[in-house]
């Protein structure tokens, strides 16, 4: 079922978004510059030189006593020599992404930096801010690790005891990061600050909202997580979902029907089959190249296909995978796990993950809560029994008592989803807006985990810049979502490997 290709906008709790933005700050000569605390550094995929440097902060803030680290900071400067004084500040996602890793990507952004710097900071944990890393699997040659679980309980306690050597394990939650980036702020010489942030990024948004609000002007939230979705219960359902919706679009596309007629019913021929015996097949090892066996598990290949709906152009090559496999052929979806995984092995800092996670999530899982967010899924309890395991190895921090109950605020906020997204479809958006009295909320009816991966991107990008550059929602021109389509879906050989070379795959 095709879903119309048109924004839905609704107002948060049917709510006025008539208010006037709020005068932003003047320019005054008490903002610092941040070239005056910041370096010039190179960035891959910069075509400029930008701006870097360190902040120490106390690791338990609460006693600062004991040891410091140093977060990771780079800003992209406004490309005005007059900017606004309130930057933009982003939020990385995860738990456990850097922001400064997408530095290049921010620096190309010459919308955003029109008028404003573009501030990253690598939240404690992550990137190069005394990075959490379990280094999972812990040898990149063992090519089989990259179908099998991520996190093992003997390797989450390997972790543990390594990292403990330097690092106290309950000192990463959200609120804590929260904040040093405020502390940061204040060191760099900002007084008001835009905030985007994504998946992961937009639960930390929220946390900063309610602890440093009075310092934020505006927050845009990409793939809105609610602050009561302790993760990973519901991403099966969720995974379920986008899933069924990729079948109906399938099924409604006159090319992918014909070339995959009953999908669905071939992918539960798969399932079926993976509960008997595993997949085989052969691929490129990441560290020298040379072929390697590997067996496929029905959790990796649930796992992967779900990875695959976070994003347009993936997910269009889903249809074919799935088809591969009903026929034998494991090659297609080995080639997407191993052009995929050892990349987010390598960015998520895992250690922070679980420390965040740990803290926030699953010792918040209500009892009995499982059985019925997994029932009738197709990833059925592998994400969230894993992470339960998981936590019994690490230590538990302490988060604020309100930690989960909904942010209040009329900070003026956009929050964008995507209608086909697997981990933070449209209904955790709908159950934030409410509470913020001038947000809006903004649907891309052909989006995943954003809009990534559909046609006219500028669309996206100049309407982020018209919300930030106004500071409210009020006359915000969404009519371009319209124009955003989704890929075509690759539906034999030829167009497959084209993609996966364009991809950097094998």
């Amino acid at each position: 079922m095709m879903r119309s290709v048109v924004a839905t906008l609704v107002l948060a709790g049917g709510l006025s978004c008539s208010s006037a933005a709020p005068p932003p700050p003047a320019r005054a000569a008490a903002h610092a510059s941040p070239r005056s605390r910041l370096r010039p550094c190179a960035i891959p995929g910069a075509a400029e030189k930008l701006l870097c440097g360190t902040y120490s902060v106390w690791e338990n803030r609460a006693t600062k006593h004991g040891r410091k680290i140093d977060l990771h900071i780079v800003v992209a400067p406004a490309l005005t020599p007059r900017p606004e004084p309130d930057p933009v500040f982003v939020f990385a996602g995860g738990p456990g992404a850097a922001a400064t890793d997408e530095a290049g990507g921010w620096a190309g952004d010459r919308i955003l930096r029109a008028h404003r710097d573009v501030v990253m900071i690598d939240q404690r944990g992550t990137g190069s801010s005394h990075r959490l890393d379990c280094h999972l699997p812990r040898d990149p040659a063992d090519v089989q690790a990259y179908f099998e679980p991520t996190l093992p309980p003997a390797e989450v306690r390997r972790c543990r005891a390594e990292l403990e050597r330097n690092a106290d394990l309950t000192q990463y939650t959200t609120s804590i990061a929260m904040d040093d980036i405020d502390e940061v702020r204040e060191w760099l010489g900002y007084d008001w600050i835009n905030l985007q942030g994504g998946s992961y990024g937009t639960r930390a948004a929220q946390v900063y909202m309610r602890r440093h609000g009075d310092h934020v002007r505006s927050a845009m939230l990409l793939g809105v997580a609610a602050m009561g979705q302790y993760l990973p219960l519901y991403h099966a359902r969720d995974g379920k979902r986008s899933l069924d919706l990729v079948f109906d679009q399938c099924e409604a596309d006159a090319a992918c029907a014909a070339a995959f007629p009953g999908l669905a019913a071939e992918h539960q021929r798969v399932l079926d089959g993976l509960d008997r015996a595993r997949g085989h097949a052969t691929v490129k090892s990441p560290v020298d190249g040379s072929a390697v066996a590997v067996t496929i598990p029905r959790d990796a290949f649930s796992e992967q296909i779900r990875f695959m709906l976070y994003g347009a152009q993936t997910a269009a090559a889903a249809p074919y995978v799935i088809h591969r496999a009903a026929q034998g052929d494991w090659e297609p979806f080995a080639r997407v796990n191993m052009l995929s995984e050892p990349g987010f092995r390598a960015a998520i800092s895992f250690g922070m993950h679980l420390s965040v996670t740990c803290a926030e999530d699953v010792p918040f899982v209500p009892e009995g809560a499982v059985e019925p967010a997994i029932a009738g899924t197709y990833l059925r309890g592998y994400r969230i029994l894993q992470q339960i395991a998981a936590c019994k190895e690490w230590p538990r921090g302490a988060i604020p008592a309100d930690f989960h109950a909904p942010l209040v605020s009329d900070i003026p906020t956009l929050l964008v989803s995507g209608q086909l997204d697997p981990v933070t479809p449209p209904r955790w958006a709908e159950m934030v807006a409410p509470h913020l009295s001038r947000s809006m909320q903004l649907l891309f009816p052909a989006g995943h985990h954003g809009p990534g991966g559909l046609s006219n991107p500028m669309c996206f990008r100049e309407l982020v810049g018209r919300f930030v550059e106004a500071g409210t929602t009020d006359g915000l021109d969404t009519s371009c979502v319209a124009t955003m389509k989704p890929p075509p879906f690759l539906t034999d050989a030829a167009s497959f490997d084209r993609a996966l070379r364009q991809n950097g795959g094998g």
